[in-house]
């Protein structure tokens, strides 16, 4: 019989081997010096260091920072914000790098030939999207392996009480699961989680393309770019004030209690989407708590994995719809 090898290989346009991708990085090396590189990571890694010294300084003196402060481990507690920051950091900056990576190629007459070769806008447009991920590759690695880690503590902590944490969990939930099931939909909390910062850098990034194709490179570029910025922030804080309010909530609190269950589910959902990227549910008794809580919560987890799939297919059409455009004759 012959041996049967399974490959996964990325696109062409993804390997650092195309000449397409290496101009790309080439170019925006070349726009920034060695000295302001530099200047860059030590200013990013201060920073970082601020916000985990916060976040120590804080957990030191019983403060919670968008954690509930019931169960959730001394290294969560701390690294909660700082991860928080540095997800709304990744999607911004994937969104400012895409679409100026495009609108600076634009500019340049070398945009025609790029045009009229077979598949030119095409090719170019991908290879500039997987620079984008390329550039962030380091942030995607911060963000992956603290999450990495989270899932390994929920694994452990699942053993808890002679193994009888899940039975525990379910036993009062609406509606009623079984064991297996329980089994498979806890699973896809956590590999929704673990995908959802790099679908969310993926859909910005994408959705800079896109308004590049779609607007040019002048005023108009520049107010939707804004536009679409403040709508993420925007929609940033009130998902996670909404999802904090339902796990975090005084359940003798109006805003709490006025809120009805299709609204709280719907709120934690919206957390997890467009708020911390399921932060908070990287913590097992958060997750058993919203649960209990919230009718129909215990599905939460394949309503964000199908989020997740339909982001990264999303950012798939956008894209190619973005080559497809920013390659019209007209759009030159």
């Amino acid at each position: 019989m012959r041996r049967l090898t399974l490959t996964l290989q990325l696109p062409p346009w993804a390997r650092l081997t195309h000449p397409v991708l290496r101009t790309v990085l080439q170019r925006d090396q070349r726009r920034h010096t060695r000295g302001a590189r530099l200047l860059a990571a030590i200013t990013g890694v201060l920073m970082a260091l601020g916000v985990l010294y916060f976040g120590i300084d804080s957990y030191q003196r019983d403060i919670s920072l968008g954690v509930s402060g019931q169960g959730e481990s001394p290294i969560f507690s701390v690294l909660y914000v700082f991860l928080l920051l540095l997800q709304l950091f990744a999607q911004i900056a994937a969104l400012l790098l895409a679409s100026s990576f495009l609108a600076s190629e634009r500019r340049r007459e070398a945009w025609e030939l790029v045009k009229i070769t077979s598949h030119g806008a095409e090719l170019s447009v991908w290879a500039r999207w997987a620079a984008v991920m390329y550039r962030l590759r380091w942030i995607l690695a911060a963000l992956w392996m603290p999450r990495l880690f989270f899932a390994g503590t929920m694994l452990h902590d699942l053993t808890g009480y002679r193994g009888q944490q899940l039975d525990l969990a379910i036993a009062g939930v609406t509606p009623a699961t079984s064991i297996p099931a329980a089994i498979g939909l806890l699973a896809a909390v956590i590999l929704a989680v673990l995908l959802q910062p790099l679908a969310a850098v993926a859909l910005n990034a994408s959705a800079g393309l896109a308004i590049v194709a779609l607007t040019g490179s002048g005023r108009v570029y520049q107010l939707a770019r804004g536009g679409a910025l403040v709508v993420q922030v925007i929609a940033f804080a009130v998902a996670l004030s909404a999802g904090w309010l339902v796990l975090n909530g005084d359940p003798w609190s109006l805003g709490y209690e006025t809120m009805s269950m299709p609204e709280r589910w719907t709120s934690l959902l919206a957390l997890a989407v467009a708020g911390d990227q399921g932060l908070r549910f990287m913590n097992l008794q958060t997750v058993f708590r919203a649960w209990i809580d919230v009718d129909f919560g215990v599905l939460l987890g394949a309503a964000l994995l199908a989020l997740v799939i339909i982001e990264l297919a999303v950012a798939h059409e956008l894209a190619r719809w973005a080559g497809s455009r920013a390659g019209r004759p007209a759009r030159g």
